[in-house]
């Protein structure tokens, strides 16, 4: 059942009918959703987030080995950095997906670590296969191409929203011509 509340205006100690206005005053709950308030779907939403996060950090993993392979201790620990700094702030929101569907902090926070901590089985299949000649290289190539898949399919589509000006379109050009330079910089470095 919804409150409302009549407000009324007085002008001139008279109240008519067009001083009277309705006013929704439903409680508002602001505290964080719990398993038992939030229906079954939007817990699922965070298992599925919690499986595409660990496939995500399982290639990362993999880049990150593949990376030691190929390009030696400075290469391996430059990309370290760069997938630390790129890691960052989507586990943040995962591990506000999480809570949002349904998880307490503390599950939130144990089965994100452990959705991170796949990156190292990715770190180990890489080292162990990318040891024959060839394979590192086809290792990269495989999580090369999902770094361009997420850009082409996530990404991209959101800086096309259809509400686009000249001067949007300008920043997110310098933007990933930065990001570029930043990447040849590097790689001219190692």
């Amino acid at each position: 059942m919804q409150s409302v509340a009549y407000i009324q205006r007085a002008s001139s100690g008279n109240v008519t009918s067009k001083d009277t206005k309705d006013v929704d005053i439903s409680p508002v709950k602001k505290e964080l959703p719990t398993t038992e308030m939030c229906p079954a779907s939007n817990l699922v939403i965070g298992y599925l987030n919690l499986f595409s996060d660990g496939i995500h950090n399982f290639t990362d993993g993999m880049a990150l080995g593949s990376a030691f392979l190929l390009h030696g201790s400075v290469g391996g620990w430059s990309r370290t950095v760069f997938l630390l700094a790129h890691e960052l702030p989507q586990e943040v929101g995962d591990f506000g997906i999480l809570v949002r569907s349904g998880f307490s902090v503390s599950k939130a926070l144990f089965f994100n670590f452990l959705s991170a901590l796949v990156a190292l089985a990715g770190t180990g299949l890489a080292l162990v296969l990318g040891k024959e000649p060839g394979q590192s290289s086809f290792i990269e190539g495989f999580t090369a191409g999902g770094f361009i898949y997420i850009a082409v399919a996530g990404v991209l589509p959101e800086t096309n929203d259809g509400k686009t000006t000249f001067g949007k379109t300008v920043v997110q050009l310098l933007s990933l011509l930065s990001g570029m330079a930043v990447a040849l910089c590097i790689s001219l470095v190692e």
